[in-house]
């Protein structure tokens, strides 16, 4: 997967949020019985989440029954591999809870983030396509349930509706826009312009959880990881944002206080050359 947008939250070096859906999303979770006892999800279940998915959604019902009855539910420890370098794609996957972790590793061992896939994310698409090799490690980050749609079936139902092509084309288009658009960032972009977009998309469209603000579910290592720069610098800029009263810092946790500001702290740095 290329730095890029994809339906959903996606996390390349500078998260780009898209809907959540997060009703629907609510409504499979609880029909889901017990996933973890019973890895197969039953269909209503499924559905739900093929309908709530920003790419599945516009799907016509027997497309997205057909889609359903190839899906796999598969859950991921907190960084087991789901595909490495050079090994084929398993098939296209749909996130449910969790995040997938996409990242290269430098001669010395630096680790470079590429991607961060969390729910309504799917994976793999490019790799399903072209038939290619992944060009990188993908693993899970936190516990990650997920739908695998196996490739084999996957282009099955793709050749037998060609036009269902259109849906991901649309989606890998999307992803090399906002590959430029990044590429563009890091050119011109200093990181205490872009941390505030980071932690604001990092955050965008969830709840309150308490007085302290909205819980960034990222440490400060891996916000460093995304933003390819070091922990120290993540945490020189975090701690003039918290001065400013926007974040707030704790033993290892980030809350968002102002994520409005964040957004204006933004498009201020933004519009100066």
């Amino acid at each position: 997967t290329i730095l890029g947008r994809a339906p959903g939250r996606e996390y390349d070096l500078h998260y780009i949020p898209a809907p959540l859906r997060q009703r629907l999303h609510s409504q499979a979770m609880s029909q889901a019985a017990n996933p973890t006892a019973s890895p197969a999800w039953d269909p209503p279940a499924i559905l739900a989440q093929l309908r709530a998915n920003t790419c599945f959604g516009n799907m016509t019902e027997p497309t997205l029954a057909a889609f359903a009855a190839i899906a796999q539910w598969r859950r991921l420890d907190h960084g087991e591999l789901l595909a490495g370098r050079g090994t084929p794609a398993p098939g296209v996957v749909i996130i449910l809870k969790g995040a997938i972790h996409t990242s290269s590793f430098s001669n010395d061992g630096h680790e470079f983030a590429l991607s961060m896939l969390e729910f309504d994310g799917l994976w793999g698409v490019a790799a399903v396509l072209d038939g290619g090799g992944m060009l990188r490690d993908s693993r899970a980050y936190q516990q990650t349930d997920i739908l695998l749609l196996p490739r084999a079936a996957f282009l099955e139902i793709l050749d037998g509706d060609p036009g269902l092509y259109r849906y991901f084309v649309k989606l890998l288009c999307s992803r090399i826009r906002t590959a430029h658009a990044i590429i563009d960032e890091l050119a011109l972009r200093s990181l205490a312009q872009r941390l505030p977009r980071l932690l604001g998309a990092l955050t965008a469209g969830r709840p309150c959880d308490d007085e302290r603000g909205i819980a960034v579910a990222q440490t400060q290592d891996a916000l460093a990881t995304l933003l390819g720069v070091s922990r120290h610098a993540v945490n020189r800029e975090l701690k003039q944002l918290a001065n400013q009263g926007l974040v707030g810092l704790g033993y290892g946790e980030i809350w968002v206080r102002d994520l409005e500001r964040l957004r204006q702290l933004w498009h201020e740095h933004g519009a100066q050359p």
